[in-house]
C-alpha cells in the first residue's frame, strides 16, 4: 500500500519561511510597545524564537529525499541478494523435482521477477 505523501500548508522553501519568521520576530521586538495591549509579552516571542530555531535545525526536503533515496538502494541490494538465495533453493528443487513438477510450482516463485516491492 502506498504512503499518503505530505503536503504543506505553504508553497515556498523552507529557509524563506525560517528568514520570514525571523524578519517578524524583529519587527515584533521594535513594536513590543504597541503589542503589550495584544498580550504579547519578550517571554512568548522568545518562546516563537526558539520553536523557529527548532524548525530550522530540522533536516531540509533534500536532506530527507537523499536520506531516503539511500535506504530505497539499500532495500533493492537486500531484495537482490535475496532473489538470488530464492533462484539458488529454486535450482535444486527443479533438479530434484523438474522444472514442471506440481511441487516445484507449489513455492510460487514463477513470477518473482515480476513482484514489485
Amino acid at each position: 500500500m502506498r504512503k499518503q505523501g505530505f503536503y504543506r500548508k505553504y508553497n515556498f522553501p523552507d529557509a524563506d519561511l525560517y528568514a520570514m519568521v525571523v524578519d517578524r520576530l524583529k519587527y515584533a521586538q521594535r513594536d513590543m510597545n504597541s503589542f503589550k495591549e495584544f498580550g504579547m509579552s519578550m517571554t512568548k516571542l522568545k518562546g516563537i524564537q526558539s520553536r523557529a530555531l527548532q524548525f530550522y535545525n530540522l533536516p531540509n526536503d533534500d536532506e530527507l529525499v537523499g536520506n531516503q533515496m539511500v535506504v530505497t538502494e539499500k532495500k533493492y541490494d537486500k531484495a537482490n541478494l535475496l532473489k538470488s538465495a530464492i533462484r539458488a533453493v529454486m535450482t535444486r528443487v527443479a533438479m530434484k523435482y523438474g522444472q514442471r513438477s506440481g511441487r516445484y510450482r507449489a513455492y510460487g516463485t514463477a513470477k518473482m521477477s515480476d513482484m514489485s516491492d
